[in-house]
């Protein structure tokens, strides 16, 4: 639905940044986590955000599709920010911390994405 919201003059790169933000944006809400604080406990952690997983999984997919780094950029900016504001940022310090967050295996991020089913989302 995001991509097919744009004006059809939208450059195709829009439409690809919008369908694979839709794709990705509440990915996140697949963990046992998130599962387990939507039906049982209504209580949130750091392992019920959704969102900064489904910008790790849409940042490397996009890659996969062949999206330029910019593209990518977009991409993550929009899922990890999809219900914020898309206000401007420092990403550096952003994409430095995700990378941080992930090679630390304890860490609530590197936790959600063990918990998915990678395989399953790839195909």
């Amino acid at each position: 639905r995001a991509a097919a919201s744009l004006a059809p003059a939208a450059r195709p790169e829009v439409h690809r940044i919008a369908f694979l933000a839709g794709l990705f944006h509440d990915i996140g809400k697949a963990t046992p986590y998130f599962q387990d604080y939507l039906l049982r406990t209504h209580k949130r952690t750091g392992l019920t955000s959704h969102a900064a997983s489904g910008a790790v999984l849409a940042w490397w997919y996009g890659g996969e599709m062949g999206l330029t780094p910019w593209e990518r950029l977009a991409v993550l900016i929009a899922v990890a920010r999809h219900h914020g504001a898309l206000e401007f940022v420092e990403w550096p310090e952003v994409l430095v911390s995700l990378r941080a967050d992930l090679r630390d295996p304890a860490h609530s991020l590197a936790r959600q994405l063990a918990a998915l089913d990678l395989g399953g989302i790839h195909c």
